[in-house]
């Protein structure tokens, strides 16, 4: 009996959570601008307001954490972050970027071997990232396909965020997983 609560307990632990709500931005923090708003139950960027970025209240340390993201736009800029940490002016300065700038969708910046690859993108539908980071092992994929897996350089923990640059930008679904830590 004991043994099996456990199993269910541990089961439970490593469920997908829900970072993002769909009715508002409960859980997240506005930092040096950008205009945020929830619209049909998905985040958005409104494309007005300027750069700054949208950060999770909590830290994250081992995990895999999932998002969907469109745009209709012919040319866009924002990003996501992971392991950030919450210095810098209008983004921060310590942490991963995963690219979301036409052309350039999924590039790490900043790590070694973390090159977009573009071709992978619906332009004007949902596309789903999906990033993994545990250790100093990160990778990413898009739309089921690995895009690349690369070393990460920075703290090995941090807060996620969205990186705004006045473009309308669509998120939702958006989950994170908690990893044992190496």
């Amino acid at each position: 009996m004991r043994l099996a609560l456990l199993a269910g307990l541990l089961a439970f632990q490593d469920a997908p959570a829900e970072l993002f709500n769909g009715k508002d931005l409960s859980g997240w923090v506005k930092v040096n601008g950008g205009d945020w708003a929830v619209e049909n139950g998905s985040l958005v960027l409104t494309g007005t307001g300027g750069n700054g970025w949208l950060r999770s209240e909590k830290m994250y340390k081992d995990f895999e954490v999932s998002f969907e993201w469109k745009t209709d736009l012919e040319k866009y800029d924002s990003g996501f972050y992971i392991r950030a940490l919450d210095r810098g002016t209008p983004w921060p300065k310590v942490g991963i970027q995963v690219n979301l700038l036409t052309g350039r969708e999924g590039e790490g910046v900043g790590l070694k071997d973390a090159k977009a690859k573009p071709d992978l993108i619906k332009k004007g539908e949902w596309n789903l990232f999906v990033i993994r980071a545990q250790g100093r092992a990160v990778s990413l994929k898009a739309n089921g396909q690995e895009v690349w897996a690369s070393e990460d350089p920075t703290p090995r923990e941090g807060h996620f965020g969205f990186q705004a640059e006045g473009k309308r930008v669509e998120f939702r679904n958006v989950k994170v997983t908690p990893l044992p830590s190496e």
